[in-house]
């Protein structure tokens, strides 16, 4: 079953009785802070003090070091934590037969993972059980970034102005470990400045680059070829990681799948778009509701798909990374070029 993050975070005592969590989604900050309290709580709580770790390279050594962990006994039977956090998650059923094991209650199974399509087959498992949770992690809320932002200000003893912390609130950062080093960033100038503005703020912390990856990704779905590859090259050259761009698209193709979902449900295409978070800047609506307009759901789903397999591809395949990303540019430009053609 679909936890909301806020229910679950808030209040873990409810949780008790559930064995198995599966914790995912593109907000790595989240919801790595988010596994670290539930391990806390329930080796608090529930006196545990066993933890394996299950990872690729365990999986690698040993194809079955899953199942031999899960079936062991303790000495004293005591519960123990299982934690999983894997590259490909959806492996998991394979090794472990999770409708023979849910009414199990001496081990506990937290998976982590990354963002995972809907035809993830252990996010399919896990939404669809009742003894199972799921509690997705994306971008923080405004709200959630502030109180971020004031725990780190609160140990300093430093206070901003509400407009300032207004400011940074709206800068689009899906990981929460980007808002933390970003914070980080602002406390350093302002211990050394005893003050800080709104414009250097934006020369401290990643606006500029958010803003630069949102420019190439609507020039790629504009259709225009000849800039595509300039612009990938002057942000590679600013530091700007391939993870980051595939990660920025992907989000931005699943802005244009829940877009279309809205849009068969509310009346017009601006109450659609109030439910996209983060919102689309003002000056992309038009070019937005354009894109969902010619980009059919099964198009947006297998980009999604294509988007996911190469960034898994990188991580364990780093060869001629620039290139491939750059064909996936092409391939996608390609596509919308054509799409606009024929409307």
């Amino acid at each position: 079953m679909i936890i909301n993050y806020n229910k679950f975070a808030d209040n873990f005592s409810n949780f008790k009785n559930y064995f198995f969590f599966l914790i995912y989604g593109p907000n790595y900050g989240k919801s790595e802070q988010l596994v670290g309290r539930l391990k806390k709580f329930l080796q608090h709580e529930e006196n545990i003090d066993s933890s394996i770790t299950v990872s690729d390279e365990s999986l690698v050594k040993n194809k079955n070091y899953l199942n031999e962990k899960f079936y062991s006994e303790d000495l004293f039977a005591q519960k123990k934590i299982i934690y999983c956090s894997l590259q490909n998650p959806d492996i998991l059923p394979k090794l472990l037969d999770f409708k023979k094991i849910r009414n199990k209650n001496k081990t506990i199974v937290i998976i982590k993972a990354s963002e995972l399509d809907k035809k993830s087959k252990i996010r399919k498992l896990f939404e669809s059980d009742d003894k199972f949770c799921t509690i997705p992690c994306y971008e923080d809320t405004e709200l959630e970034k502030k109180s971020v932002i004031q725990y780190y200000l609160d140990i300093e003893k430093i206070r901003l102005k509400d407009e300032i912390l207004n400011f940074i609130v709206k800068i689009p950062m899906v990981d929460r470990n980007s808002l933390i080093q970003e914070t980080e960033k602002i406390i350093l100038f302002y211990k050394k400045e005893n003050n800080i503005s709104i414009e250097q703020i934006k020369e401290i912390i990643n606006y500029q680059t958010s803003k630069k990856i949102d420019d190439l990704i609507y020039i790629i779905l504009s259709g225009k070829l000849t800039f595509t590859e300039r612009i990938h090259d002057n942000l590679l050259k600013n530091g700007v990681s391939n993870i980051q761009i595939l990660n920025s698209m992907s989000r931005h193709f699943f802005k244009l799948l829940l877009y279309k979902e809205k849009l068969k449900i509310e009346s017009g295409s601006e109450n659609a778009i109030k439910h996209i978070k983060p919102p689309i800047f003002f000056k992309n609506k038009e070019k937005f509701i354009n894109q969902a307009k010619i980009w059919s759901k099964i198009r947006i789903c297998n980009v999604i798909e294509r988007i996911h397999l190469l960034e898994k591809r990188i991580k364990t395949e780093p060869q001629n990374v620039d290139l491939q990303i750059k064909f996936m540019m092409f391939s996608i430009a390609k596509t919308s070029k054509a799409l606009f053609e024929i409307t």
